[in-house]
């Protein structure tokens, strides 16, 4: 059993010794597999060794391409979802990782069965978090094999420190990182053996280090967690807001919509400052920052709803995140002219 925020830096040191060899590392959702892959490719710690991710998100031609490179392949990694746990006969896979558990205990001999195929020898390999270590016990009771615990070596480099400086400097990166930590706080809530995976018990400060993140994201899923297992995020100085993609397409749209944003915001501010002031010439009872305060919120809700709605097609692969990006500009520009009616239409009843 280890802490969250290990794991990744056993996975290293594990790859580092096995050279060479062909294996398969599965992880608990899509946006994890998107952002292993990238860190893992860009943390600069496994130079010559190739990886491969495969979900259930990406386009059918994207994942073939994916599986066919793997299975012609003489060594390299593949991260997957339980996309790739049934299925699928890939020969000469020395051993598997399951990083995360499966959300349905019965993946687990599946994804085990990937390895050891007509006769030859394979390892399988099961990384707990330490609130996780009944799972062991679980599995023994359903007469699944298990070796309490595997001697590992944890490589010597603060593998956290060097995603979160990539983090620091690149966006997609960002995103991939607070996706992933999203979609696993959400998983880790839907799983089937409740009474093991408690989300009361998870380590998310560790967690939030696992996954290179400057600011742990709100959520609501935290009410239920302990302030203490949070407490342990480390974090980062740098402003998440200032972090800019490296593609200027990407960026140019970001900055656009933060520029209409700050001019929405700016004109209702203004326009709520404008009423007071007509209101207390008119001698009337105003409350200007109470009533700024209501706009802004109502505002924020909706722009808050819009987002979280194209969030969630974008994990279900339904749109880019180009797309993304487009959506959630218009949106803003969409929710500012409906407000703009909405106070035109209030100042012609208050004159009639």
């Amino acid at each position: 059993d280890l802490s969250a925020g290990e794991k990744l830096e056993y996975l290293v040191q594990y790859l580092k010794d096995c050279p060479g060899e062909k294996g398969i590392v599965y992880l608990l959702t899509c946006a994890c597999v998107e952002f292993c892959a990238k860190a893992l490719k860009g943390c600069g710690l496994l130079d010559g060794h190739d990886i491969w991710p495969l979900h259930g998100r990406m386009k059918q031609s994207a994942r073939n391409a994916a599986l066919q490179s793997f299975e012609g392949a003489k060594s390299g990694v593949l991260l997957c979802t339980d996309v790739a746990a049934r299925g699928l006969d890939i020969p000469s896979v020395q051993w598997i990782i399951q990083l995360d558990p499966p959300q349905d205990p019965s993946f687990f001999i599946h994804r085990v069965g990937r390895t050891a195929r007509m006769g030859n020898a394979g390892r399988a390999l099961l990384f707990l978090n330490a609130n996780e270590e009944t799972y062991v016990t679980f599995l023994q009771k359903r007469k699944v094999p298990v070796t309490d615990r595997a001697e590992l070596k944890r490589c010597d480099e603060d593998l956290s420190a060097l995603v979160r400086k990539m983090n620091e400097t690149d966006r997609d990166m960002l995103d991939k990182s607070v996706r992933a930590f999203v979609t696993y706080i959400r998983a880790y809530t839907e799983h089937q053996c409740q009474y093991i995976f408690r989300l009361t018990e998870l380590d998310v400060g560790s967690l939030g280090d696992h996954f290179a993140l400057l600011r742990l994201p709100k959520m609501k899923e935290f009410k239920r967690v302990p302030s203490a297992l949070r407490d342990g995020f480390t974090g980062s100085t740098v402003d998440p807001s200032s972090v800019p993609y490296l593609d200027k397409n990407r960026e140019r749209q970001r900055k656009e919509k933060q520029r209409r944003e700050a001019e929405a915001r700016a004109k209702v501010q203004a326009e709520a400052s404008s009423s007071a002031r007509a209101g207390q010439g008119q001698g009337e009872r105003r409350l200007p920052a109470a009533r700024r305060r209501k706009v802004d919120a109502l505002q924020d809700d909706l722009e808050l709803e819009e987002d979280y709605r194209l969030f969630s097609m974008l994990r279900r692969g339904k749109i880019t995140e180009e797309e993304y990006d487009e959506r959630t500009m218009e949106s803003a520009k969409t929710i500012q002219k409906e407000m703009d009616k909405k106070r035109v239409k209030k100042k012609k009843r208050k004159r009639k």
